[in-house]
């Protein structure tokens, strides 16, 4: 778990990808400056954000986002050293604060600040002067999370991230804790320098705290289902995540592991085309990477939507390209991590049709979050 010095450094700057923290939910959002979110119903302009620091407790009030002090400035504070206070006639029967409820909701709808509640709910209790340094300030934070809408702001990390999810729906993450996320991490030895399959369906959770702990360094492969992997949760962790964290990602999708098998077999035999047989050759024996490529020459549009997505294609089977070669290769000398569904994948199936380009002195993680079928 990292510290709450590690999660404190630095200033947010724009750009910066951050957590929002109100009433103990998280929201994601990228600093942006005239760029606003709705927290706790109430539209917040992020440029009130930049420059201040991390973990910093902030004041939400009329669409403004402040500073919040621990004790207001109006309140004296009793000094231990220099008095013989204690909380020995203290009794917790409401009887010490002169303000009634009515006061304090007739205080709220008029729109008076949390913090100008809080003081004057400090000045009216009639034991708050009796009560030690150390239980003055447990007073007023206890009145702050009553009355005052308070917001920290965090840097994204994978604990802070799986709180999140799991707060609006643990299903999208396959129901995964922070302390399994640790043991899957502990138990498959990832580590820099390894190179390593992952497969999961928890929108891309287990890629980011794979990639955390590799650094940069190594070679990381995620097979995805459909016609682009959904990794969501990897977006959010924004520059918590490096340049250099991300270059060591690849991706291939996984209806495309059968064809290797086909090729890897192929490769083996001696095949003697003639010019005849050359000739006749369909395009679909053809590479996807040629393929695209050549779809993308003679590409006339007004608007330019088409040759953008013929490119964004392109450089996606590229990178599927990069990523095969590994694949083919089966020199992955680490670990290879499983996020598998029951009811979606085949757990023994999906298994034993990767291993096949592992090597089998190494550790394997797999985890069936459901089995629904047998």
């Amino acid at each position: 778990m990292e510290s709450v010095d590690m999660l404190a450094t630095g200033l947010v700057q724009e750009g910066d990808a951050i957590l929002i923290r109100c009433d103990k939910v998280y929201k994601p959002a990228t600093v942006e400056k005239r760029r606003s979110v709705t927290i706790n119903k109430q539209k917040v302009l992020l440029d009130d954000l930049i420059g201040q620091k991390y973990c910093t407790m902030l004041n939400l009030h009329n669409n403004k986002l402040t500073p919040l002090d621990v004790l207001p400035a109006s309140i004296k504070v009793a000094d231990d050293a220099t008095t013989s206070r204690d909380n020995r006639h203290i009794s917790d029967d409401c009887s010490s604060q002169l303000l009634s409820q009515s006061d304090i909701l007739t205080m709220r709808s008029s729109g008076v600040a949390g913090e100008q509640i809080v003081e004057n709910v400090i000045k009216n209790s009639a034991s708050f002067d009796e009560r030690t340094e150390f239980s003055q300030e447990k007073y007023v934070k206890r009145k702050q999370r009553k009355h005052v809408t308070m917001v920290t702001i965090f840097r994204p990390t994978t604990r802070l991230l799986c709180q999140m999810y799991h707060a609006r729906g643990p299903s999208r993450i396959c129901q995964l804790r922070m302390d399994t996320i640790s043991q899957m991490i502990t138990m498959a030895n990832v580590r820099a320098s390894n190179k390593m399959v992952v497969m999961e369906t928890c929108q891309g959770l287990l890629l980011g705290a794979a990639l955390e702990r590799m650094g940069g360094d190594g070679l990381l492969v995620h097979l995805f289902t459909g016609d682009l992997p959904v990794r969501k949760a990897l977006d959010y962790y924004g520059n918590t995540l490096s340049e250099q964290d991300r270059t060591i990602l690849l991706e291939y999708p996984l209806r495309r592991i059968m064809s290797l098998k086909e090729e890897s077999s192929q490769s083996e035999q001696v095949i003697n085309d003639d010019a005849e047989d050359a000739s006749t050759s369909s395009s679909d024996d053809e590479p996807p990477v040629k393929r695209v490529a050549k779809t993308t020459k003679g590409v006339v549009n007004d608007d330019g939507k088409e040759a953008m997505r013929l490119h964004r294609q392109l450089e996606r089977e590229k990178r599927y390209a990069v990523a095969k070669g590994h694949l083919q290769q089966g020199d992955f000398d680490g670990y290879n991590l499983w996020q598998l569904i029951g009811c979606v994948h085949d757990g023994t199936y999906m298994s034993t049709l990767i291993f096949s380009y592992m090597s089998v002195t190494l550790l394997y993680f797999v985890r069936v979050s459901y089995c629904g079928r047998k």
